[in-house]
């Protein structure tokens, strides 16, 4: 048929619905209901699922030139396959539920909306949505599976959520309120990002920037964290913290107003790092840099710590190490150009080594203490 019609009525099938035609109209202030064990819609013109309801037991395929699913509900219950959405132009979720527990969820449409609405996809394989539909989207978007973002450039106040989430944006900018979260793993690639909100992963974290990263946002994971860019610029609310093995690495320089810890190792190699608030670990930490400022800031780690500089300034500023501590030039006790303790402490529980060409223990204030 050209057009049909289903509002407030019920199609049910333990097997297949199938539905063919021009438009078809499934809404109803009681709710039109499509149910079987398998659903197809295959549409020339547009669907209406206004207050609607189209559940499958299995997999949910829906070709039409547009979708309207304001306050309708979409679910495919099936824990295999794929839920196929292929809508021409408008598919509109807003304040609509979309909910698929297939392996894979594919959404491709000329445009998605989804203000107040709701995508959630428990399967475990991909999630296949467009980065303009996605990032314009609005709502809640959360998936189990995979999701890969591509972009020259995004600015992202939303609350995307994924099981593997890949990033691609070389320039990218989040609001306070943006957050991409990830269960099991973040790899983020790019040139410059500025993170306002929060980057975080339950499992393993990976950026890798050409540029600069930096924002008063947050970026942690639970697991391993992996920072490589240009440059390193954290304010005074900033933090990255890893739970597991934590590296950053930068050519340039690190500028530290915030938190940079791990709570087991941390390793950081920089070109120059300036510390106005804390570096720390909760096991061993070891810093390759130049130039290391230490400016009423706070360096400290669980266990031993090695500073591989060939400049040290610690002013009014404390390094702490529970374990050992050894400054030099590379680990293996060559001679840094200088180290400068000013109306700072240096200060360890195990065992102490200061190897420099000139070392300065400036002002009453600065105290040598070594616990071993």
């Amino acid at each position: 048929p050209h057009a049909a019609a289903n509002r407030n009525g019920g199609l049910y099938a333990k097997g297949l619905v199938r539905v063919n035609g021009g438009n078809f109209d499934n809404s109803g202030d009681n709710d039109g209901q499509i149910a079987g064990g398998q659903v197809e819609l295959n549409l020339s013109g547009a669907l209406n699922n206004r207050f609607g309801i189209i559940e499958s037991d299995s997999t949910l395929a829906v070709t039409a030139a547009s979708l309207d699913n304001q306050t309708g509900q979409l679910r495919a219950l099936g824990g295999g396959g794929a839920k196929n959405f292929q809508i021409g132009n408008l598919f509109d979720n807003r304040n609509g539920t979309l909910e698929s527990a297939n392996s894979d969820l594919i959404l491709n449409a000329g445009s998605f909306l989804n203000g107040g609405g709701s995508l959630l996809h428990t399967g475990n394989g991909t999630f296949d949505i467009s980065t303009a539909n996605l990032t314009n989207a609005g709502g809640s978007i959360v998936t189990r599976g995979g999701l890969t973002l591509s972009a020259d450039s995004w600015t992202n106040s939303n609350v995307i959520q994924a099981g593997r989430l890949t990033v691609n944006v070389n320039n990218f900018s989040q609001t306070a309120s943006g957050q991409l979260l990830a269960s099991t793993s973040l790899v983020g690639n790019g040139g410059n990002w500025n993170n306002d909100g929060l980057i975080a992963s339950d499992g393993s974290l990976s950026l890798n920037l050409g540029g600069t990263y930096g924002g008063n946002g947050r970026l942690s994971s639970l697991g391993t964290l992996g920072l490589s860019a240009a440059q390193v610029n954290l304010s005074a609310a900033s933090t990255i913290s890893g739970g597991g093995e934590t590296s950053v690495t930068m050519g340039g320089q690190l500028n530290n107003a915030g938190r940079l810890t791990s709570a087991t190792n941390l390793t950081i190699n920089a070109g120059s790092i300036n510390n106005q608030g804390t570096l720390g670990s909760g096991q061993a930490l070891t810093v390759t840099t130049g130039s290391l400022v230490n400016d009423r800031g706070l360096i400290f780690s669980g266990n031993n710590m090695s500073l591989r500089v060939s400049s040290l300034n610690n002013s009014y500023a404390n390094i702490y190490s529970l374990g050992n501590l050894t400054i030099d030039r590379n680990g293996q006790g060559a001679l840094a150009d200088s180290i400068v303790n000013s109306s700072a402490s240096i200060q360890s529980d195990g065992s102490m080594s200061l190897a420099a060409s000139t070392i300065q223990n400036v002002r009453a204030l600065l105290k040598t203490s070594n616990g071993g």
